[in-house]
């Protein structure tokens, strides 16, 4: 059975939340039983517990919010790639249509220009204009 590739990054996203949790529930714990010889008081060992959780939990937030500060990059990146490859393809459009226009004008041109012959010479030269060169004898 295989995990379909959308998937996984809702599950590091939850693997990497409790994963922060843990860190800032027990990192503390641990750092303040490190100190037990030291700080005999069990008050003064909770204040300086809450101090480091404080800490640990101000570097969590500030790690969440540059990710979320690189997702919504990331995010906008790939807005303007979209954007830019759309505009390139409305611009190659136009062009394909301007082409296929002028290639149609062309014809029509040419069209017009084969035409043309057969409209001058189909037609009878008049009379009065060939009688001032060649006169009507």
């Amino acid at each position: 059975m295989t995990i379909p590739e959308h998937i996984w990054l809702p599950i590091a996203v939850v693997v990497s939340v409790i994963a922060a949790l843990a860190f800032w529930w027990w990192w503390p714990r641990w750092q303040v039983n490190r100190l037990a010889l030291e700080i005999r008081d069990p008050k003064a060992r909770a204040d300086i517990e809450d101090k480091f959780r404080k800490t640990v939990g101000q570097l969590l937030g500030g790690a969440a919010v540059l990710f979320g500060a690189w997702l919504a990059f990331l995010q906008f990146s790939q807005q303007q790639q979209t954007a830019q490859s759309q505009i390139k393809q409305q611009q190659q459009a136009a062009k394909q249509q301007q082409q296929q226009a002028a290639v149609f004008a062309g014809r029509a041109t040419d069209f017009m220009i084969l035409r043309l012959p057969e409209r001058s010479f189909g037609r009878k030269p008049e009379s009065s204009s060939l009688a001032p060169c060649c006169g009507n004898h």
